[in-house]
């Protein structure tokens, strides 16, 4: 996460390293596919939760802007939203862009803004200026945290896990191995028989959503937490990171460990959601 000293700016700061707008945040939300390996098509969802900052963009006296670069090029380009927080349809020259792209969201003002002030700030600015601050055109009014998105097409954590049978596990229990290209589920050669056997219903089965509740959840959860600990030359690393970013999940960020439980049912497209319907369904869910 970006380590910006918040009092480098003399008025509040929407970001998520400040807490000048209380606990409200802004992050933006990415999609990106490459098209026949010649352009990027990105999809930016800007996600404000100052209704004063929404509002000034409303009036046209804001704008959202993102900084999308390239560590491997050193490609940089502004994509600046016309007073809207979507963008559908954003094209890159893939060219210019190699392994992933760095983007960071901001909030910058249109014109001079006086009077600066809100209910939303904290205590300390209403009480310093209660008058209200002036902002130039093109002051920072908010920054969100870097947001990477790999340029791999494939994106699907459950298709980085392997099921494998090893001896030295007991019946009935699990071992997660990261520590290959592939995440690895090891069990008992028995329980590895009887799962291969279950595997062959269909996606929505009651047995499929079993075992993405109990096996591919719980595995791709001890891949997202130690995800900061493991480098970009295991093949899991990079589809994992591909499929953060399609959800508007930062890797890089200092909670990834905390709501690893979260992001990995958000992955795996709610297997505990999945699979209760599934057994709730009379009919058994399909075969």
């Amino acid at each position: 996460m970006m380590g910006w000293n918040s009092r480098l700016f003399p008025y509040p700061l929407l970001a998520r390293w400040t807490d000048d707008y209380g606990e409200r945040d802004f992050s933006v939300k990415l999609t990106g596919t490459l098209t026949n390996k010649r352009r990027i098509n990105l999809g930016i969802e800007f996600q404000n939760g100052s209704e004063f900052l929404r509002n000034l963009v409303k009036d046209r006296k804001a704008q959202y802007a993102l900084v999308i670069t390239c560590p491997a090029t050193a490609a940089r380009e502004v994509v600046a939203s016309p007073f809207s927080d979507r963008m559908d349809a954003v094209e890159l020259d893939a060219d210019d862009y190699l392994n992933e792209l760095s983007s960071m969201p901001y909030i910058v003002s249109t014109e001079e803004l006086r009077g600066f002030i809100s209910p939303e700030h904290a205590d300390e600015f209403r009480d310093a200026v209660p008058n209200g601050f002036t902002i130039p055109a093109g002051g920072i009014l908010g920054a969100g945290v870097v947001v990477r998105t790999p340029l791999e097409p494939e994106s699907n954590a459950a298709s980085v896990i392997d099921l494998v049978a090893d001896g030295n596990v007991s019946d009935g229990q699990m071992v997660v191995d990261l520590d290959s290209q592939r995440i690895k589920i090891a069990l008992s050669r028995r329980d590895k028989v009887r799962v291969e056997a279950l595997r062959q219903k269909s996606h929505y089965s009651r047995e499929m959503t079993m075992l993405f509740s109990s096996l591919y959840l719980p595995a791709v959860v001890e891949a997202v937490r130690n995800l900061p600990s493991y480098s970009a030359d295991y093949r899991w690393t990079t589809v994992l990171r591909n499929a953060l970013a399609k959800h508007g999940i930062d890797a890089e960020s200092d909670s990834l460990a905390d709501e690893a439980f979260v992001h990995a049912q958000k992955l795996l497209e709610s297997p505990i959601g999945r699979a209760i319907t599934a057994h709730a369904d009379p009919e058994g869910g399909e075969d």
